[in-house]
C-alpha cells in the first residue's frame, strides 16, 4: 500500500472515522517507540499522545452495559456433554 493509497483511504473517511485512526496510529508510533527505546524519526509530523492521553482517550470509548443485549445467545443445551465425549465419562 502506498502512502498515496493511504491518504486517499484515509480523506474518504468521515470526520469520526478519521480522528479514530489518527489516534491509533499515534498509538502505534508510541507503542513502536517504546519497543525501540528511541526518539521518534526526524521525518515523522506527528507527535505520539502520552500514555495519559491515550488512557483518556480510552476510556471515553468504553462500552455502555448492555449495548449487545439480545445480540448474543447460547444453545439451550450448552452445559449438556458432547457425544464425542460420551467414551471418557
Amino acid at each position: 500500500m502506498t502512502a498515496a493509497h493511504l491518504l486517499r483511504t484515509y480523506e474518504a473517511l468521515p470526520p469520526e472515522l478519521q480522528r479514530e485512526a489518527t489516534d491509533f496510529i499515534e498509538f502505534l508510533l508510541l507503542k513502536w517507540q517504546q519497543q525501540l527505546g528511541q526518539p521518534l524519526p526526524s521525518g515523522s509530523d506527528s507527535s505520539p499522545k502520552s500514555e495519559p492521553e491515550l488512557a483518556k482517550i480510552a476510556a471515553g470509548r468504553r462500552a455502555t452495559l448492555g449495548a449487545l443485549k439480545g445480540q448474543i445467545w447460547l444453545a439451550p443445551d450448552f452445559d449438556e456433554p458432547l457425544d464425542d465425549f460420551k467414551d471418557y465419562m
